[in-house]
């Protein structure tokens, strides 16, 4: 087995933050609960470093920039760090970032997006066709390659735009991803007077925003489809095949909870993300009953001009 490091006592001060590092947004109050936890129990994960020489710090962070953080905040001058000896240059050094720190979540979405945009760099990502690409990058994430396509649509948004996203922003006037998805298909101006209106008028509901939003392209005669982005590859036989598989062993895995179970767990999530997953069950229970109207109109037909 390949040693890749060592676990070694680092002084805080003397390690600084990763300039690439893939999350942008610290959330504070998490912080001081993290912090508080430290403090109480120590840190329990070591900080993942690499070294480096700047004349002030001797490393560089590569994971744990909130242990980083909120260490500092209890009040510890030292910690306990892997050092990654086998990381010698930036790229290498994000993709590391990316996979730890993408396991978990609480990432926003524009983190996200501008990730995937670095990681197609990558020589050898770059190197693949592009339906490659995307599958590449959808398994460093653990995701599919339509959820990176998703993402990336987001680089299409007018920086104002990206601004309401913030999670610094109320929750009551932030854009939801799955409205900013729509928008990513209009023109600049009409993604900034979308948005603004949305953002003013939704309350931070999701169905609100969408009422809105319909409202807002009948006024506006526009329009906004469901394309795949212009890195997407033509549909394939066997790609297809293989997500109906995908998907139907995920439905089995939840079947097979009992309601109960279910209620318990969706009740403790917050009605941020409650709101998020009834949304992306309506979308997908539309989409798998135009599908499935599809295939049944495709067997009709095929029968008929067998007969």
């Amino acid at each position: 087995m390949k040693v890749v490091g060592r676990i070694i006592e680092v002084e805080l001060s003397k390690v600084r933050p990763f300039a690439h590092q893939p999350r942008k947004y610290f959330d504070q109050a998490a912080l001081r609960d993290l912090a508080r936890s430290i403090k109480s129990a120590g840190l329990q994960n070591p900080i993942s470093v690499r070294r480096c020489h700047d004349g002030k710090h001797d490393f560089e962070l590569v994971d744990g920039q909130r242990r980083w953080h909120a260490c500092q905040m209890a009040g510890m001058t030292t910690a306990p760090a892997h050092l990654r000896e086998d990381l010698t240059n930036a790229d290498d050094q994000f993709l590391a970032s990316v996979v730890s720190n993408f396991a978990r979540e609480g990432h926003t979405p524009m983190e996200i997006a501008n990730a995937i945009q670095r990681l197609r760099k990558r020589p050898e990502i770059a190197a693949l066709p592009l339906t490659e690409q995307a599958k590449a990058i959808g398994d460093l994430f653990g995701r599919s390659n339509w959820w990176v396509y998703q993402h990336e649509r987001l680089l299409r948004l007018d920086p104002e735009v990206v601004r309401l996203m913030s999670p610094r922003i109320d929750y009551e006037h932030r854009l939801s991803v799955h409205v900013a998805f729509l928008l990513s298909e209009l023109p600049a101006n009409l993604q900034v007077k979308f948005a603004t209106r949305i953002s003013k008028r939704s309350g931070g509901s999701i169905k609100s925003a969408r009422r809105i939003l319909r409202a807002l392209l009948r006024e506006h005669n526009a329009k906004v489809g469901h394309p795949e982005g212009r890195n997407a590859p033509n549909k394939q036989r066997a790609s297809l095949y293989s997500n109906l598989r995908i998907l139907s062993d995920a439905a089995d895995d939840l079947l097979a909870m009992t309601m109960p179970e279910f209620t318990r767990i969706f009740a403790e999530r917050p009605i941020a993300e409650q709101e998020s997953i009834l949304f992306r069950l309506e979308e997908c229970l539309n989409n798998l009953a135009q599908w499935r109207d599809a295939v049944k109109g495709a067997i009709a037909r095929a029968k008929k001009a067998a007969a």
